[in-house]
């Protein structure tokens, strides 16, 4: 499980990196490769909010239309925020049980 987390950590990133720069451009196709690995690996974890934040915007993506993009990536990397804080914790738990 802590393997889990820490790739998750590790590989999430880039994903808000991505989405961040789809945003710049104005490329909404660019939305929907890393919304939707952020929402199957964000729920394969627990942080189901995240990962429906995620959702919402990869259908809004691929129905060629992301109203809000800007405010709702922001949205999505704060709570990722949280969530990692939260994924730190458990897998220090974690590994101080073993």
């Amino acid at each position: 499980f802590c393997d889990l987390i820490t790739v998750y950590l590790d590989d999430s990133p880039k994903s808000l990196r991505q989405l961040a720069k789809a945003v710049d451009r104005g490329t909404v196709p660019e939305l929907i490769g890393p919304s939707h690995s952020l929402k199957s690996t964000s729920a394969n974890l627990g942080a189901l909010r995240l990962s429906e934040l995620c959702k919402s915007l990869e259908h809004d993506a691929r129905q060629g239309s992301a109203p809000k993009a800007a405010e709702r990536v922001g949205r999505i990397v704060q709570l990722y925020k949280k969530v990692a804080v939260e994924l730190k914790k458990i897998r220090q738990e974690y590994k101080a049980a073993s």
